[in-house]
């Protein structure tokens, strides 16, 4: 089962926030830790808790995957609907529109917070994908989450 974290953290400038990680393969978790390497092991797209809750209110689904695509980037993207249309998580966070793409500034793809994310140009995109969300039955609620305790910190 995919367990979506939340976890609290620290940034450089001392201020705590919440992230959400959502697992984006069926890999078991056996132990939590405060500390996961995102290198080994399942992979999560990490999200701020924010951001999380507007594209859960949007209505996408809850099972995000990654887009391995031969020559392309694996980057963590969602269903839309029935009409099998796939988008990026990243252009659904920064709300991207046509002909605008998404980079990642940190290399880091899986990393889908807000700062991490920069809106450029692109002629390619031919599309705002917010419009295509279709509301998912099956994902109507959050069927697993898991909070760290406040003590504890998430390192990236």
């Amino acid at each position: 089962m995919r367990v979506i974290r939340i976890v609290t953290t620290r940034n450089k400038d001392g201020v705590w926030s919440k992230l959400v990680l959502v697992p984006l393969d069926d890999t078991e978790v056996i132990e939590f830790k405060p500390y996961i390497d995102t290198t080994k092991g399942p992979k999560y797209c990490i999200v701020e808790e924010r951001n999380f809750r507007t594209l859960m209110d949007l209505g996408i689904r809850q099972r995000w995957g990654l887009r391995l695509k031969k020559g392309c980037i694996p980057k963590p993207q969602v269903f839309l609907g029935k009409d099998s249309k796939m988008s990026e998580i990243c252009r659904l966070i920064m709300d991207a529109g046509p002909e605008q793409s998404v980079l990642s500034i940190n290399g880091n793809h899986l990393d889908c917070r807000r700062s991490n994310l920069a809106v450029g140009y692109s002629p390619i995109a031919t599309r705002r994908d917010r419009d295509l969300i279709q509301q998912g039955k099956l994902d109507a609620k959050v069927r697993a989450v898991f909070h760290d305790e406040p003590h504890r910190q998430f390192m990236l």
